[in-house]
């Protein structure tokens, strides 16, 4: 044959074991390839097999037309099947890739297991097929292939003992794994919680014990966290310098010495040490701790809070193991409960020490003592009534003083039911306990045997421990002479010191009041003012005397008239009166009230030696018709009452046509509270020219109003409304608290202004005036001589002795005085040389026309010399002019006020108006 015939037989050869070998390996194939490929491959070769027989029969028979076509054919299908086969390769490799990825996977969740701290292993058919490393360490500890084979339950607690008697608990979780006979366990060591939970339920249940020593209990707990060492507790005796045994926990009594020298330096506050006895100076270790077998000890010195020693912790263990922090947590948690013991044992001794000296002042002492136990204790979340009815049952009076028996008049120590019988101690007790037992001071009224009330200060302190009552000390002190020089202070404030009758302040206050019920019940009320006439004849003609004894008689004489209305009847001050009828049935009703006052009030009044005759003048208004608020009521029954003087009758109701700006004056007065309240006002501040050296060191402070609706309101307009109702005491304060801010804004900036403000007849006569003041300069930290109060001529004479009063005290605080409108006035000379002034204002109008009216300059020259002789200091208002300074200056007068040296400007013109002056000069 030729060599294209044997080619032709070598094929078939070869596909024969070509099929051969896909036949052997045909799981592997099916596997990689998959069914349809290698069915394919199958058909393709039994094909090819074919073909190549007619090959090699038609190269026989000398076919070629047929062999060459089946030439083709089959290298079209070879080569088909090197692809299948190189598909198929591709298709292995990457099943290998898996493969290797998914051993890499399991090597690194092993990796995960054995790093994880919860111990987990296999078990299937009985036998352990897998653990992590924390599993072989439970192994290791326990000496045991599998300390869990007796684990029946999906989850359980299991309890372990170690070689050395420690003890843990395990929590172990079982489940099965899927299609396998296996069963996967994940153990948790629980040893940490399930001791810190037991040794808490311990702690808390001993400490709710009476009878239960809680530092022997927790001594007790930790000892079974290690059963073969010591524990010992001792307490500082300051006397030897060494500790003295308390307890113990352990084997080896005969090594616990009750004398114990620790050298304090190898220990640290709140930080544990362990020692290696070996490694330490023999004459350093505790002398137990020696002749004990063990090797290794630690502890710490406790201290109170004075840095003081006040016991020793010592653990003594045999061999040198590592400290778990459990056992840190609760070695820590048993030295604050010692250093609590150790404490308390302390203040105990300290209060037995001093238990006579405690007696001997409880004995001594001038306040009423009284000690009384509650036993058992009580809890003090029960309702006040069961609280009562257990104090009754389980209180005994322990102790009183002297004192307590003398202010209650026992003549033997009280029992405990004579303590509770009295009804002032009783009405205490309740109040205490409604209060949840505050210690607040407290005032109760007594009666005592003699129906005698006495006023006592009572202390009650309890001693209250985890909701629950053991004791109370109830200390009292009679204050009945300083109630009643408060009561009689109180009196003093609301009542006019000649009559006794009410003053202004209660007449408002009961107005305000009044005035209140009358809107809530649709009352109307009444208000009368009283002015007498001829008063002021009689006292200047007989003197204060007399005319303080026909004060005195007008309540009298008025009686039977005011009580038969229910009326209130004040003095508002020299010859005023005011009277108040809450609530009224019709306007003649009230003035027939009236005209019956003024009749009797005509009748002769007799003063001892002589008779005299008297009339008044009566202004009536009505709530709410002429004004919903006191101050308005008194404003127009003001106005009634002077248009009244006027009337033959002598009573005169206010109506709104008796003042023609009274809308004005009415929204006016009722928008100056308010207006304070919205920083309306302020103030401008007018130079004060030193004429000595021509330098600008004072000012006067003036109150001006920017009205919200009606722009800027004059000053002589709104300050005789405010000196009609009681705003003007609010405003005077206002100004002088913006002042004083004004002037430390000054002092800051370098400026030593001393400014005065004005101060009415109101404020003059308001004993609050001078407190007020003393507190606003504490506050602002002004010196009291940058500031002055300028009074007016007419101020002082309204009340001379009470205004000399005031002044006297406000000078006494440094703060100047000076008298505003000086030669207006006819008194001013009398009492000038009273008053603690240090400056006279001489009054404009006779500044003004001095260098015109020679008049007029004589009594400025007269007033000058007037106050140099008397050391006062000068200012002269109505400087317009340089002839009125010139004139001034020649005069020798200290200083001048006016337009000519600047009219009254804001605080920032203020300033450059300084500069100005300064560098013109």
């Amino acid at each position: 044959m030729s060599w294209f015939e044997y080619l032709l037989v070598f094929r078939l050869i070869l596909l024969g074991f070509l099929a051969l070998g896909i036949t052997l390996s045909c799981r592997k194939m099916v596997a990689s390839l998959g069914v349809p490929v290698v069915g394919l491959i199958f058909v393709v070769l039994a094909l090819l097999c074919v073909i190549q027989g007619v090959q090699i029969f038609g190269h026989f028979n000398r076919v070629n037309l047929f062999l060459e076509i089946a030439e083709y054919a089959f290298s079209v299908v070879w080569l088909l099947i090197f692809c299948a086969i190189g598909w198929g390769l591709w298709q292995m490799i990457r099943r290998e890739q898996t493969y290797q990825k998914t051993d890499q996977r399991e090597q690194w969740l092993k990796q995960v297991y054995n790093n994880m701290s919860a111990a987990i292993y296999v078990v299937q058919d009985g036998q352990l097929i897998y653990c992590n490393q924390a599993f072989k360490s439970i192994q290791t500890k326990f000496h045991s292939e599998n300390p869990f084979e007796h684990v029946d339950k999906g989850q359980q607690d299991v309890w372990l003992q170690s070689d050395s008697g420690e003890r843990f608990v395990y929590w172990v979780d079982k489940c099965s794994l899927e299609n396998t006979q296996g069963q996967a366990f994940i153990v948790t060591d629980i040893t940490s919680v399930r001791f810190q939970g037991s040794f808490i339920q311990k702690v808390a249940k001993d400490l709710n014990s009476q009878n239960k020593s809680t530092m022997k209990s927790i001594l007790e707990l930790i000892h079974e966290l290690l059963p073969s060492s010591i524990l010992y507790v001792g307490e500082y005796n300051a006397d030897s310098d060494s500790y003295r045994y308390i307890t113990h926990q352990g084997e080896n009594d005969g090594f616990i010495y009750t004398d114990l020298k620790l050298h304090e330096e190898k220990f640290h506050v709140n930080e544990w040490s362990w020692f290696d006895v070996n490694n330490i100076n023999q004459e350093r270790v505790p002398n137990f701790v020696l002749n004990s077998a063990s090797r290794y000890y630690g502890g710490i010195v406790l201290r109170d809070d004075l840095n003081a020693p006040l016991g020793v912790i010592l653990v003594l263990k045999i061999c040198e193991d590592r400290v778990s922090d459990l056992l840190l947590d609760f070695l820590s948690i048993f030295s604050i409960r010692v250093r609590s013991e150790l404490s308390h044992r302390q203040d105990k001794r300290r209060i037995e020490q001093s238990s006579n000296r405690y007696r001997a002042f409880i004995e001594s002492s001038n306040e009423a003592i009284a000690d009384i136990i509650i036993q058992p204790s009580i809890h003090v979340d029960d309702s006040v009534k069961e609280q009562w009815s257990n104090i009754k049952k389980n209180a005994k009076l322990k102790e009183v003083n002297p004192a307590f028996m003398s202010l209650f008049g026992f003549n033997s120590e009280p029992t405990t039911s004579d303590f509770l019988a009295i009804k002032s101690l009783k009405h205490l007790i309740h109040y205490v306990i409604e209060s949840g037992y505050s210690s607040e001071v407290i005032e109760v009224a007594h009666e005592g045997s003699s129906a005698d009330i006495r006023w006592l200060s009572c202390t009650v302190m309890a001693d209250v421990e985890e909701r629950r009552l053991h004791r109370v000390w109830i200390i009292l002190r009679d204050i009945t002479d300083s109630k009643h020089h408060i009561q009689r202070l109180e009196h003093q404030n609301r009542h006019d010191t000649l009559t006794g009758l009410a003053n202004r302040i209660a007449l408002r206050e009961y107005l305000d009041e009044k005035i209140e019920q009358a809107n809530q019940f649709g009352f109307k009320a009444a208000l009368m003012l009283i002015d007498l006439d001829r008063f002021k004849e009689i006292n200047d003609a007989l003197g204060h005397h007399y005319g303080d004894v026909l004060l005195k008689k007008i309540e009298p004489r008025l009686r039977g008239i005011i009580s038969e209305k229910r009326a209130f009847f004040a003095r508002l001050g020299g010859d005023e009166f005011a009277v108040v009828i809450p609530s009224i049935e019709s306007y003649e009703e009230i003035n027939d009230t009236a005209f019956n006052i003024v009749n009797k009030l005509r009748e002769p009044f007799d003063l001892g030696q002589l008779n005299v005759e008297i009339g008044c003048s009566i202004g009536l208004a009505f709530y709410p018709d002429d004004g919903k608020e006191a101050s308005t009521l008194m404003r127009c029954a003001d106005v009634a009452m002077y248009k009244a003087k006027k009337e033959p009758s002598r009573v005169l109701n206010y109506r709104s046509e008796m003042d023609e700006s009274s809308p004005r004056r009415l929204a006016l007065m009722a928008d100056m509270n308010k207006g304070l309240r919205e920083n309306e006002f302020f103030l401008v501040y007018q130079p004060k020219l030193n004429l000595d050296n021509n330098e600008i060191h004072a000012a006067e402070a003036l109150l001006r109003w920017q009205h919200r609706e009606l722009g800027l309101i004059s000053p002589s307009e709104f300050i005789p409304l405010a000196e009609m109702s009681e705003v003007i005491i609010d405003m005077t304060h206002w100004v002088v608290e913006q002042a004083l801010i004004q002037i430390k804004s000054w002092i800051e900036k370098g400026l030593y202004i001393k400014t005065s403000v004005n101060v009415s007849t109101r404020n003059l006569l308001n004993d609050d005036l001078p407190g007020f003041i003393q507190k606003k300069l504490d506050e602002y930290q002004v010196p009291s001589h940058l500031l002055e109060i300028e009074i007016t001529e007419s101020a002082l004479m309204v009340d001379p002795e009470r205004a000399l009063n005031t002044l006297k005290i406000i000078s006494d605080m440094g703060v100047g005085i000076s008298v505003d409108d000086f030669g207006t006035g006819y008194s001013s000379f009398i009492y000038l040389r009273q008053l603690p002034i240090n400056t006279l204002k001489i009054d404009i109008m006779f500044v003004r026309n001095m260098c015109a009216n020679s008049q007029d300059e004589i009594i400025v020259h007269s007033i000058i010399n007037l106050a140099h002789n008397l050391s006062l200091t000068v200012v002269a208002e109505g400087a317009e002019d340089l002839d009125t300074i010139e004139r001034l200056t020649l005069m020798q007068c200290n200083m001048a006020q006016g337009y000519f040296v600047s009219k009254p400007t804001l605080p920032e013109e203020f300033e450059q108006l300084l500069a100005t002056w300064g560098k013109s000069e």
